[in-house]
């Protein structure tokens, strides 16, 4: 039962199209709700349906406008049609269908109003027409008001009439598809005003429109989704006094002549789809539960009226009539407020990231809003993105970014910015600074950066920027500015683990040598190379023609090992003493006269007189003189000189000396 009236009398008319009925039957249905008496008809006609178009008199007649034209009908309490007629348009061209929407009881003049729509073609909006009846079913006023889609008629204290429908008039000011339009008539269907209300992002669902007993206008407006209606007081020129929002899904909205709102939903946010009911308070307000401040706006428009020519026609149709079972049953019902969380434009993004980094936004309460806006502002971007719930960037350059999202809900907007640094791009490296993969370990590794670093993560578990390394292996390190991370890695192959480096190379002791003896043949020895390079030349060995400091290189597996050789020229002084005295008592001290020291071998001895002549000489290295003469005679107490001739063993060369001798008896 899509649209119902209530007459006083606690009768409830309400109107259906039975497309499952086997003759397509378009029912009116009535049903007292204290005795249970109803009846209901079917009119069966191949050329058009019925709309909703139902309006009731204080004596529970029903008036009932059908489309295909204008049908009228009027039906007495007993269900009997007593009343039918048809009328056409003569001069509205073009017109695809014409379908009555609303109809309303005028007390005072006991006639109806019926307000209704015509589509002259497909690309346009519909224009609507506004008939009064009399209770026979005479048209006695009319006007055609274009580009409009009139939903709803009102009657207020002055016996003026405010109408409501839906319009595009102003959607390239609104943004909207679809807007609401409210027009005041004189009794004469004269534009007293004309208004277009509307909301940023709130495209017209449906609108309810009551004239209340103050003087006021109650106006209910709705568009689709959560947080869908806005409920407004106006005062007879269509200025809003006051306006509120509400959270029902897809709501079937009333308004009672207290100035109270009753929203009927089968949609809620967090729960199976249950009826919910809610009644406000002439001010608006649900005790308990929440409502929401509005953001409704008016245009004053002009819209274009003409006139137009109704002729009847003939009219028959195939009527049913019968009843309906009714039963009892049983509603359960329960106070319940569940406001889905309203749409806020709150969101989060990392104040400071890295370049080439892709972020999203995070924290958002966005799905439920009209609309939805994203704005990002900064180097060489100036983007928007329009209905997206989220957010999402690369950014591709440093500098400062400035990101706003704006939200829509019941008309208003609501935004918030974050502003986001992208820091310059950035680099590390892993350096060896103390040791060596030729030496042996320890070795140090240490974390290089182009900016501060704030952590590091080791592979290994340590978090410091040095790392000390005992063994072959891959380190890696994590490192953190604090926004971002870089990673780098190293393969350490310690030379050490594969050879035994004390055999890698090995020269001989340094020395020192004669003059006379160089070259001197330098030959390094190693388990792993035959070769070895020194001064640039690869041999096996070298000659060396001078004294020097020589550095002797070998490559194994990629390291260069040196060692270094030092050879100097040697005096080569023979290291030689003879005493200045003996005394041959043999009493066991100082009884032989001969050369000692080392680095020589004695060639000869002799000694003369100190008058020159020769009386003793021997080329025994092993002999020695004991104070007699070459034939054996004791020679007398006195000065000798001798003459040493021998061999120097450092250099090779003869030598001499020659020297004083005491000799005591």
């Amino acid at each position: 039962l899509p649209d119902g009236i209530m007459s006083k009398n606690k009768t409830l008319f309400s109107y259906s199209n039975q497309s499952n009925h086997p003759f397509a039957c378009n029912c009116l249905f009535s049903i007292n709700y204290e005795t249970y008496q109803n009846w209901v008809l079917c009119f069966q006609n191949i050329r058009f349906d019925f709309n909703s178009a139902l309006s009731v008199d204080d004596f529970d007649n029903a008036y009932l406008f059908g489309k295909s034209g204008i049908t009228f009908h009027k039906i007495n309490p007993l269900g009997e049609v007593v009343i039918k007629r048809e009328y056409h348009f003569d001069n509205i061209s073009h017109t695809l269908s014409s379908n009555p929407n609303k109809a309303v009881f005028q007390k005072n003049t006991n006639n109806i109003i019926m307000i209704g729509e015509f589509t002259k073609n497909l690309f346009s909006d519909s224009t609507s027409y506004v008939i009064k009846f009399d209770t026979a079913g005479n048209y006695l006023n009319k006007r055609v008001f274009q580009d409009i889609s009139l939903q709803q008629i009102v009657e207020d204290a002055d016996g003026n009439f405010i109408v409501v429908g839906k319009t595009s008039l102003i959607n390239s000011i609104s943004g909207n598809s679809v807007d609401l339009i409210m027009m005041k008539l004189d009794p004469d269907f004269n534009i007293i005003w004309s208004k277009v209300f509307f909301a940023e992002n709130f495209d017209y669902f449906r609108a309810r429109l009551l004239s209340l007993p103050d003087q006021t206008i109650a106006l209910a407006y709705s568009t689709k989704g959560f947080f869908p209606v806005i409920f407004a007081k106006l005062n007879t020129d269509g200025v809003i006094l006051s306006e509120t929002g509400y959270p029902f899904g897809l709501p079937e909205i009333a308004v009672f002549n207290d100035g109270s709102l009753f929203i009927t939903s089968n949609v809620q946010h967090m729960s199976s789809n249950r009826p919910t009911l809610a009644k406000t308070d002439a001010s608006g307000n649900i005790p308990q539960c929440d409502v929401f401040p509005t953001c409704l706006l008016s245009m004053d428009v002009a819209i274009q009226t003409e006139d137009f020519n109704l002729t009847e026609h003939p009219y028959s149709d195939i009527i049913y009539k019968d009843s309906f079972a009714v039963s009892d049953t049983v509603i359960y019902d329960e106070d319940f407020c569940q406001t889905p969380p309203a749409p806020d434009p709150f969101f989060q993004l990392p104040d400071t990231v890295c370049l080439n980094a892709t972020v999203g936004a995070d924290s958002l309460v966005n799905h439920l809003a009209h609309g939805i806006e994203w704005y990002i502002s900064g180097v060489s971007v100036d983007s928007t993105w329009q209905d997206s719930t989220n957010f999402s960037f690369t950014f591709q350059q440093p500098g400062d970014y400035f990101i706003t999202q704006t939200v829509w809900f019941l008309g208003c907007d609501y935004s918030h910015t974050e502003r986001v640094t992208v820091v310059d791009d950035w680099t590390i490296h892993i350096e060896i600074i103390q040791g060596d993969i030729c030496q042996p370990p320890p070795l140090t590794l240490e974390v290089f950066s182009t900016q501060p670093i704030q952590s590091v993560d080791w592979n290994t578990g340590h978090s410091s920027r040095q790392l000390v390394v005992t063994q072959s292996g891959w380190y890696a390190a994590t490192v953190s500015n604090g926004f971002c991370e870089r990673k780098d890695s190293v393969f350490i192959q310690l030379l050490a683990e594969q050879i035994d480096l004390n055999k890698a190379l090995v020269l001989p002791n340094d020395t020192a040598i004669c003059q006379n003896h160089f070259p001197f043949l330098l030959s390094p020895e190693s388990d792993y190379v035959n070769e070895f390079v020194l001064d640039g030349q690869i041999q096996s060995d070298f000659e060396l023609s001078r004294p020097g400091v020589y550095q002797v290189k070998v490559d194994l597996l990629g390291c260069e090992l040196s060692q270094v050789f030092d050879i100097q020229i040697d005096e080569c002084v023979a290291n030689i003493y003879l005493p200045n005295i003996f005394s041959p008592n043999g009493d066991g001290i100082n009884d032989l006269f001969f050369p000692q020291g080392t680095d020589f071998e004695l060639l000869e001895l002799s000694i003369f007189s100190r008058w020159g002549s020769h009386v003793f000489q021997t080329t025994d290295p092993n002999s020695r003189w004991n104070g007699r003469s070459t034939k054996g005679q004791d020679l007398p107490q006195g000065v000798y000189v001798y003459k040493v001739r021998y061999r120097n063993l450092k250099s090779g060369a003869e030598e001499e000396i020659l020297g004083d001798i005491l000799l005591i008896l």
